[in-house]
């Protein structure tokens, strides 16, 4: 999704609240310990970045919005340890296993960037390789399947990024979880990111609806639902290439 002012004035507030600073500091206490190169795909305002910089040699930031990488370069003071890179995680340009850590905190799905005839094959590559672990997909929507193309580029690629040994954090805002705790989604995504090399190690969930407080959600009114946010971890344990 490309940035206007108004949707940018919107993410500094929601990113500046209490809630985002407590959500920040978690992801922090999980990936703290390993040092090393931080790759944060869709840095946006560079808040993350600014609280993971005493815990990592180098940070590389990147983003699709000139806007954001502007703010994140502010909001780190221009810190020697940082690289901002305008890079879409979709058709990205960075280096196979440069990152100790990357992290995913915003997952929209941009579709800025350039398309072209090594694109569409390499969409073909991927769309065969899902139907090949989930061969039932084969009757869904041209809507539906484009969705997962961009979804497993995605995937592909932040698990490419990663080095052997590294690990990817994935944050979610905005999620809902069952109040016993369950969340339906981390079979899916053991499944899909085992497939890129990915094992699950970690997976929390926290509860804070004040999250939500600036969107709406046809599940609001469901009973038995909590608000919040998740955070899983993933190591890499085998370098997977398509």
């Amino acid at each position: 999704m490309l940035y206007d002012s108004q949707r940018i004035k919107w993410w500094r507030k929601r990113s500046s609240s209490r809630e985002y600073q407590v959500a920040y500091a978690n992801i922090v206490r999980i990936i703290h310990g390993v040092g090393g190169t931080l790759v944060d795909v869709g840095c946006g305002n560079g808040r993350l970045m600014k609280k993971a910089l005493p815990y990592f040699d180098k940070i590389i930031g990147t983003d699709t919005s000139d806007e954001m990488i502007f703010l994140t370069n502010k909001k780190t003071n221009k810190n020697p340890k940082v690289e901002l890179v305008k890079d879409n995680i979709l058709f990205s340009k960075l280096e196979s296993e440069i990152a100790d850590t990357t992290t995913l905190t915003f997952p929209e799905l941009s579709f800025a960037g350039e398309y072209n005839e090594d694109d569409k094959k390499f969409d073909e590559k991927l769309l065969e390789f899902y139907f090949s672990i989930l061969p039932d997909s084969r009757n869904l929507s041209d809507e539906q399947t484009t969705r997962i193309i961009f979804e497993f580029r995605r995937d592909y690629n932040l698990a490419r990024i990663t080095k052997t040994g590294g690990y990817f954090i994935s944050a979610e805002y905005d999620t809902f979880c069952s109040n016993d705790g369950e969340d339906p989604r981390l079979e899916f995504y053991s499944f899909a990111y085992r497939n890129f090399g990915l094992e699950l190690e970690l997976a929390r969930y926290f509860e804070s609806p004040a999250i939500f407080s600036d969107i709406e959600d046809s599940r609001d009114s469901e009973e038995g639902l909590k608000k919040g946010y998740s955070v899983m971890a993933f190591k890499k344990f085998e370098h997977k290439l398509l």
